[in-house]
């Protein structure tokens, strides 16, 4: 049955005080199979003390409402019969044998603060600020308030995108960061030159919090500059270094940034500046080369300035793909994010090596924390020609790479038609633009099976979904943008701002920390994007019953003829199956029959040879007459952005121009 004793005193037939109490109750503390000495309810007397489990004391109600004795008039069940006040010294906590000793209990230390649930402090709030006042009523005997180390002015709890890096750089300082060629940084280096970059913008651009327009190849010098404006807690503003001279004016005509970091080969965009510019090599810039400026601050840190998660981290351009690019602005908890996000869903370690081809200042560069935040090694590739990128990844040199669509099919064809082993890689990442379904199986096999999609906007970057390699090796995903990552939602939604339910087509919209806070000066473009709490990415497609997006094409390139939508995607799909068609894309031309016609313009392989009139007719066979395009024109090169996207409005100027010409 157990030690029936009670609580505080012996049982009162024993001659012990505690008469009152209720009767059997079951003693608090277990001491294994013996009993309490002395104990009238059986057991052989003895005890094991190594076998003693205490239970939780609770005070009495007296000590529980802040009193610091026993109240004369207290007759309260929980009485202690031997109640001290607190200034008395603290006596041992045990069961005392015999008759007459009762139960003595340490009191409370002097000043402990009311007894309060947990439960019941959460919902408390502090008097100074408002906030949960859980922490401080919390006791801390382990770090009192001297030992707590001060937090610097301006900081919070908040995990910024350059901590991922310093984390590493503390832990594996002699561990390979960044390389670009023969010449490779370690963490330990890496950080000192990016905190002395962080430093010399500060001090050069006159503030704290300085914003930096960054334009270059993927060298480790550009590298290092946007580490350090992230150091620095400013604002990075990427520019293309493929843009034309008048794209790049009127950049940063609207942004303003306080300084331009730029490089020999990039520096002719910035010839009519009245900024100050930071060249990336010597003779280049008004401020003089990065390098200078890294060895005059070399041992100097930058300060923290006074930021908040939600402050804006980066301005970045749009594409423009369908008109004038925007600003967009993305703040300090989308970018970590973003880097999370990566880390979680790409499964990064210390054995990467990210084969940096794509420019950093769009997609690749998205990939530089996140592998840096592993202990991975970002190579940067200045020179990305097909042959070479694909010599680097034959021999080992990546484990991780991202591609647009473009670049893969260059790669593909630099191959001849062999199939390379790539013993080393692990992850071949496309996005920045949908790829039809028969480039997608051939890149797959290409790539044994290592192919993966990302999918998302500037306004919600590169990760909204992920296709992941397992995914693609379904036939049924091959024309899906995959799953929504851990920190958004994905679904479709209709005109009246309804989620669909699945299969059903809308438009697909997002939310979550990875959404930007906006359009830099443009309000009115913001609240037509961001309503009621979600992004319409205008892109139309459905989600189905396992949580798979798939995109049909863009809101707005949606061709309604003779009443029927067709969806250039579907079309170029059928197209690119051709053997002799490279790259397609599809528009509308005006008709006078059916309102609108679809048009086609494409490239052919090289040495290929094919006639309009037969790649209509395959086409028709494939889909159909009614979304089979009338008219095909043939282009040597298509009109194609600086990140490789093809210009559906640039193209279809050209298709109509050429057919008006006589």
């Amino acid at each position: 049955m157990g030690c029936r004793r009670r609580r505080f005193a012996e049982r009162p037939q024993d001659g012990g005080a505690g008469g009152n109490r209720r009767p059997r109750r079951r003693c608090r503390r277990r001491h294994g199979r013996g009993r309490h000495p002395g104990c009238t309810s059986g057991g052989n007397g003895t005890r094991r003390p190594d076998r003693v489990r205490r239970a939780p004391r609770r005070l009495p109600r007296y000590r529980r409402h802040g009193q610091t004795g026993a109240p004369a008039d207290f007759t309260g069940r929980r009485h202690l019969p031997d109640a001290r006040p607190r200034t008395e010294a603290r006596g041992p906590r045990r069961h005392a044998a015999g008759p007459d000793a009762g139960h003595r209990c340490r009191p409370a230390p002097a000043g402990r603060r009311q007894q309060l649930s947990a439960r019941r402090r959460v919902g408390r709030t502090a008097e100074n600020g408002g906030e949960p006042a859980l922490r401080k009523n919390r006791p801390d005997d382990r770090l009192s308030s001297a030992a707590r180390p001060e937090r610097p002015e301006g900081s919070s709890r908040a995990v910024f995108p350059i901590d991922f890096v310093r984390r590493t750089a503390r832990y594996t300082p002699d561990a390979p960061a960044a390389g670009d060629g023969a010449t490779v940084w370690s963490y330990g280096k890496l950080i000192a030159e990016v905190d002395a970059m962080a430093a010399a913008l500060q001090d050069r651009a006159g503030t704290d919090r300085p914003v930096v327009a960054v334009c270059g190849n993927n060298t480790l010098s550009h590298c290092t500059t946007v580490l350090a404006v992230h150091a620095a807690g400013g604002i990075i503003v990427p520019i293309n270094a493929r843009s034309s001279a008048s794209d790049v004016g009127a950049q940063i005509a609207r942004v303003g940034p306080h300084l331009i970091y730029t490089e020999p080969a990039t520096a002719h965009l910035f010839a009519e500046t009245s900024l100050p510019v930071i060249g990336g090599m010597p003779g280049v810039g008004t401020l003089g080369d990065a390098a200078a400026l890294r060895a005059e601050f070399a041992g100097r840190n930058p300060s923290w300035p006074a930021v908040g998660m939600d402050d804006v981290n980066g301005i970045k351009f749009t594409g423009g793909t369908s008109g004038v690019p925007k600003a967009v602005e993305q703040s300090f908890r989308c970018v970590a994010t973003l880097i999370a996000t990566m880390m979680a869903c790409f499964g990064f370690d210390d054995g990467d090596r990210h084969l940096c081809v794509a420019p950093i200042s769009h997609g690749a560069g998205t990939f530089l924390i996140p592998i840096l935040a592993t202990g991975g090694q970002n190579r940067l590739v200045a020179e990305p020609a097909p042959g070479h990128v694909l010599a680097l990844l034959e021999s080992g040199e990546g484990t991780t790479t991202f591609l647009p669509p473009t670049s893969i099919y260059a790669i593909m064809d630099a191959a001849g038609g062999r199939q390379p082993a790539f013993p080393e890689l692990r992850h071949v990442i496309y996005g920045a633009a949908p790829m039809p379904e028969e480039k997608v199986r051939e890149a797959r096999t290409f790539f044994h099976g290592r192919l993966e999609a990302v999918y998302g906007q500037t306004e919600m970057p590169v990760v909204m979904s992920i296709l992941r390699a397992g995914d693609l090796a379904d036939d049924r995903y091959l024309s899906s943008a995959g799953r929504a990552t851990p920190f958004c939602r994905v679904e479709a939604m209709d005109g009246d701002g309804n989620i669909l339910p699945p299969g059903e087509i809308g438009e697909i919209v997002g939310r979550g920390p990875l959404m930007m806070n906006g359009y830099f000066g443009m309000p009115d473009e913001t609240a037509r994007t961001i309503v009621g709490g979600w992004l319409r990415t205008g892109d139309v497609g459905y989600v189905d019953e396992r949580g798979f997006v798939f995109l049909k094409d863009r809101l707005r390139d949606v061709i309604i003829s003779g009443g029927f939508n067709v969806y250039p995607i579907e079309v170029e799909n059928a197209l690119v199956g051709h053997p002799a068609v490279r790259e397609c894309v599809v528009f509308s031309a005006p008709d006078p029959k059916w309102g609108e016609r679809v048009e086609a313009a494409l490239e052919l392989h090289d040495g290929a040879a094919a006639t309009a009139d037969e790649i209509v007719a395959f086409a028709r066979d494939r889909i159909g007459p009614v979304k089979a395009p009338k008219t095909v024109h043939i282009a040597d090169e298509l009109p194609r952005s600086p990140i490789g996207k093809v210009l559906r409005k640039d193209a279809r100027a050209w298709a109509l121009t050429r057919e008006q010409s006589p």
